[in-house]
């Protein structure tokens, strides 16, 4: 088992890889998210360099009412509004599939898609004729104005984290949702994509188990900062909606890293229990919305010989952290 972190402009994570070769599996019937689908589309995502991006972005969440009878339906659906958007100039785009339970309309769980879309046209403009597309696409399915929403994006990154978070909430979503979805959506096709040119960059340093766990637990006081932040903001604006988001954020925080426990007290992993080594061998992957430049920069505070970048050259050329002196702060 090897520490690895890989770094993006948007992500960070942590895991234990296995550096025995294994032969791949057969790709079977794509039955809606997994943990795998969930973790590219993250991984996608987080290596998306947002001051790369040409043209307007158009952020949307696009909806139907009646539910389409089968996965083909809605991927033909899709593929309708992409074409007309090809014609107007589409320059990239990612979308997500995500399911809901509805209370209104006879109930049940229906899809609904958000996505991001670049033209070279304003936003603004660009966005009414999104919804314009999608309502003639959907007519057959109750589709209504007021439930699509289109408009251009202030923040990318913010929604590139929505995004991220979507998909990753869907896992457990789709199998809650399964034994109430139709039998024709038993297999669900793929539930994210994306078309076009994106500027990405991704990067992945070998670290020593002491650098694997700081790194894990800056990754932790990371999203708790965060977190704490939008708490103060909300209860600033007493919003009692965002203050509980904002707490079970904290709340997931704090319990992340409490099993399995991290070696302390300086052990080496050959003088660990047989228990122990099988234990920390299984750990789990963490990641968070901490990007590269800022963990380079943490990196080049810590001796060199505790990590190194697994290419030979950095993600972060001119990053400024190259001035930083060598230390052993942070471990």
């Amino acid at each position: 088992m090897v520490s690895k972190i890989t770094l993006s402009p948007g992500r960070g994570k942590a895991a234990k890889v296995n550096t025995k070769p294994r032969k791949p599996g057969k790709r079977g019937e794509c039955s809606g998210w997994t943990l795998g689908a969930a973790r590219r589309n993250a991984d996608f995502l987080g290596s998306i360099i947002p001051q790369e991006l040409t043209g307007h972005g158009v952020a949307c969440s696009l909806t139907v009412k009646n539910c389409p009878p089968t996965a083909k339906d809605w991927h033909d659906l899709r593929e309708a509004l992409l074409q007309r958007l090809r014609r107007m100039g589409l320059v990239r785009f990612h979308w997500v599939t995500e399911w809901q339970m509805r209370s209104r309309h006879g109930g049940g769980a229906v899809p609904h898609m958000h996505g991001i879309f670049f033209f070279e046209d304003p936003a603004s403009v660009m966005a009414e004729w999104i919804k314009k597309h999608w309502l003639e696409v959907t007519r057959d399915f109750g589709s209504e104005y007021w439930a699509q929403h289109a408009s251009g994006v202030p923040r990318l990154a913010g929604w590139l984290q929505y995004l991220t978070k979507h998909g990753s909430r869907s896992v457990s979503n789709v199998q809650r949702l399964r034994g109430v979805m139709p039998e024709e959506w038993d297999t669900a096709g793929r539930l994210w994509g994306k078309g076009g040119e994106w500027p990405t960059r991704s990067q992945a340093v070998i670290a020593d188990d002491r650098v694997f766990y700081a790194y894990r637990r800056l990754l932790r006081n990371h999203d708790k900062a965060q977190a704490q932040t939008r708490l103060r903001q909300a209860r600033q604006w007493n919003n009692a909606k965002q203050t509980g988001q904002a707490l079970r954020s904290i709340s997931y925080s704090r319990q992340i890293l409490k099993y399995p426990k991290a070696p302390r007290g300086g052990v080496e992993r050959e003088q660990m229990p047989r228990a122990q080594i099988v234990q920390v061998s299984r750990i789990r992957a963490v990641s968070g919305f901490l990007g590269d430049f800022d963990v380079d920069r943490w990196l080049h505070a810590l001796p060199p010989h505790l990590w190194r970048y697994e290419a030979e050259d950095p993600p972060c050329p001119l990053s400024p952290c190259r001035a930083v002196g060598q230390g052993g702060a942070g471990v």
